[in-house]
């Protein structure tokens, strides 16, 4: 790692041109107006609104259901003699009947 030495006299002189920043007019009160009225909350109070939020509810149990009420159950897995019987065609002979 390459350590560089900086002469701290040089460093500062260098801050020497510089110039403090300017404000907008008028920034100062409208900056104390917006801190005194607090924060604008009127979106975030329409987006948890009590209607809205109990049509999403009602949306999430709509679906829900849907897809309880859509899945297929699983058949059991044939025996591996009728899978091998189905797989070529023949009958399954069930030899302790």
């Amino acid at each position: 790692m390459v350590s560089k030495k900086y002469d701290t006299g040089q460093l500062l002189s260098s801050l020497d041109g510089m110039d403090k920043a300017t404000a907008p007019d008028f920034f100062y009160g409208k900056l104390l107006a917006r801190l005194q009225r607090g924060t604008d909350n009127t979106v975030l109070r329409r987006k948890f609104q009590p209607a809205y939020a109990l049509a999403v509810l009602i949306l999430f149990l709509m679906l829900n259901i849907t897809v309880l009420l859509k899945e297929k159950r699983p058949q059991p897995a044939p025996s591996n003699v009728e899978a091998f019987a189905n797989a070529y065609g023949l009958q399954p002979v069930n030899v302790y009947e």
